[in-house]
């Protein structure tokens, strides 16, 4: 469990614990699937810029609560909340982005490829194994 730690910090210069966030099960996924796949084909994550939009569709948050909040809504809040346990979706979105940049990952329904890279990015786009 610290390595996934030690890579959200390295990657987004974000210290978990501090920051009282929670990794999602896509963090630990990918970066297993890094140590794991040549190719990683990922289906059904929007784009860390997705909810910047004005015009995205609303999604429920979850598919069993389809009346329940929306999707951007909760990745807005959770980005931001300073109080209680939160996942930070964005900010996990944007350090895959940078990852597909120079590694072979790509992003299907909905399709889409990585904006140009930001300088500001504290990415090493070399994940740190999983079980070591």
């Amino acid at each position: 469990m610290l390595k996934f730690d030690e890579l959200f910090k390295k990657e987004t210069g974000i210290d978990r614990k501090i920051s009282n966030s929670w990794l999602s099960t896509g963090w630990f996924t990918m970066a297993i699937a890094l140590e794991l796949c040549d190719r990683i084909n990922v289906y059904g994550m929007v784009p860390p810029d997705f909810c910047r939009s004005s015009s995205h569709p609303s999604v429920p948050y979850h598919y069993y609560e389809p009346l329940g909040p929306d999707e951007c809504s909760m990745y807005l809040f959770h980005e931001r909340s300073r109080r209680g346990s939160h996942h930070r979706f964005i900010t996990e979105k944007t350090v895959f982005a940078s990852w597909a940049r120079t590694l072979n990952i790509h992003f299907h329904q909905p399709d889409w490829t990585p904006a140009a890279v930001v300088s500001s990015m504290n990415s090493s786009h070399t994940p740190a194994p999983a079980g070591s």
